[in-house]
């Protein structure tokens, strides 16, 4: 069997002349000029539009007409893609639990340095007042000494 061929797009006629054998990835048969066909966006296979059971609308959209960032997943990708983005969503909300947590320890934890800082700063204060006064003792009783 000839190997499947990569690219997107709608028909053979569309895709020019590079594009000579696709073969249908549930029927197995060539995709033949003016047929339409779509091409997993996961395993890249291609596949007959009446063998997936795609509308007219679809294909239009998974052309990239009208959005061009959209991709087709055939049905065994499509069961496997539904489970990967169950895991994604569930991953995105524990970590927006964690970022949550995170935010909340943090917030906690710059209040306990910010209240050591003003307790530190208080009791240099206290200190530097503390000596400011025992020095002033000491100046006061200097005269006296020198009295006798």
């Amino acid at each position: 069997m000839p190997p499947r061929r990569r690219g997107s797009g709608i028909t053979l006629a569309e895709k020019g002349a590079a594009i000579t054998k696709i073969y249908c990835g549930t029927c197995n048969v060539e995709c033949a000029e003016g047929e339409e066909f779509l091409k997993c966006g996961i395993c890249n296979l291609w596949f007959h539009a009446l063998c997936v059971k795609v509308s007219d609308q679809a294909i239009t959209f998974f052309s990239g007409e009208v959005y061009s960032n959209a991709h087709w997943y055939c049905n065994g990708c499509n069961r496997g893609a539904a489970k990967i983005l169950s895991c994604i969503q569930n991953l995105s909300t524990k970590m927006d639990k964690i970022e949550a947590d995170c935010a909340e320890a943090h917030r906690a934890l710059e209040n306990k340095i910010n209240k050591k800082v003003k307790e530190s700063i208080t009791y240099r204060k206290w200190q530097k007042r503390w000596h400011l006064q025992k020095m002033t003792q000491v100046n006061l009783s200097i005269p006296k000494l020198r009295r006798r």
